[in-house]
């Protein structure tokens, strides 16, 4: 495939390479700032553009105010950044040297406007646009965002031509989500001492997979109480403690059938299921497609 150049008698395609993807004026891309070169992805041409990102490991450090300010914001694992900067360019460069891992999603900030304009994110964006100023928001990954991104980069890095399609619903699905996000925003602040120990309740989810601990010995052992717990946890990472659970296991469940060729039996003990008809069903719903398929595309 050849990727998009900046001519503009260039027409866009919409194939997907192994992560990246153009369709009119979209780009959509997995990126790994810890390993990309300088020129990988190139600058933003239009100004007057639109800049979501998902940030799947690490945490991203994103000016607010433009070059030549400390105003950032941090942008934690499990955390969606919608950014309107007028007249300052939205490229690679101004994320250098960080080692996070992210879904970058750029698109014409009209055209955006034009899909979300009956929403209040979308009348929020035409004023910033028609006034010249900046806009961002920040918010949880959503389980439903994190389904429809768990879709686009299976298909992203399997799929020929015929996957465009199922590329930009799943796109366009994760804007949807996060425009119509019903809860409070990141930026209403999350003390930096709750998210430390929401962190460390993933971790402890993560090193135990197979045998999790319930909810009140996993508050305990992060030194805060259960309703705490629960109230905290999906504001920081947009889904309940189990959802979170569910999300590692299929995403190790994915990694073991494919890459290591496991069994589907195998992954499904290792990954915490005894019931192998409950971890196919799961595993149906959170990708699409059937542990023996994913085995069997690996």
């Amino acid at each position: 495939m050849q990727k998009k150049t900046n001519n503009q008698n260039t027409q866009d395609t919409t194939h997907p390479t192994e992560d990246k993807w153009f369709f009119e004026g979209f780009r959509v891309s997995f990126r790994d700032l810890a390993t990309e070169v300088e020129d990988e992805i190139a600058p933003t041409d239009d100004m007057n553009t639109c800049w979501m990102i998902l940030c799947l490991n690490g945490d991203l450090r994103v000016s607010v105010t433009g070059a030549g300010n400390n105003d950032e914001l941090c942008i934690h694992e499990g955390n969606c950044l919608l950014q309107y900067k007028p007249s300052r360019c939205l490229c690679s460069h101004c994320m250098r040297e960080q080692q996070a891992r992210l879904l970058e999603i750029v698109c014409p900030a009209a055209d955006l406007q034009r899909l979300i304009g009956d929403t209040p994110l979308g009348r929020d964006l035409q004023a910033a646009m028609i006034h010249g100023r900046p806009m961002h928001v920040h918010r949880p990954m959503t389980n439903a965002i994190r389904q429809a991104l768990a879709v686009l980069r299976e298909t992203i890095r399997t799929g020929g031509q015929g996957s465009a399609p199922l590329v930009l619903s799943k796109t366009l699905e994760m804007v949807w989500h996060f425009t119509h996000f019903g809860g409070q925003d990141v930026s209403a602040q999350i003390p930096s001492e709750t998210l430390r120990a929401v962190d460390k309740a993933k971790s402890i989810l993560e090193a135990n997979m197979e045998n999790p601990p319930d909810l009140e010995s996993l508050a305990n052992q992060v030194g805060m109480s259960l309703s705490k717990l629960k109230q905290v946890f999906p504001m920081a990472c947009g889904m309940p403690p189990y959802a979170y659970l569910r999300l590692l296991r299929m995403e190790m469940a994915m990694r073991l059938l494919r890459n290591e060729g496991r069994s589907v039996t195998e992954t499904a003990l290792e990954v915490g299921y005894s019931n192998l008809s409950h971890f196919s069903k799961t595993f149906v719903e959170h990708f699409g497609i059937k542990p023996s398929q994913a085995r069997k595309s690996g």
